[in-house]
């Protein structure tokens, strides 16, 4: 479950990061 949850946040921050560039 939690690693779920982390896995998510993960991709969140990398989407973010890609749409920063």
């Amino acid at each position: 479950m939690s690693s779920g949850i982390i896995v998510k946040i993960y991709h969140t921050i990398n989407y973010f990061r890609y749409f920063y560039m």
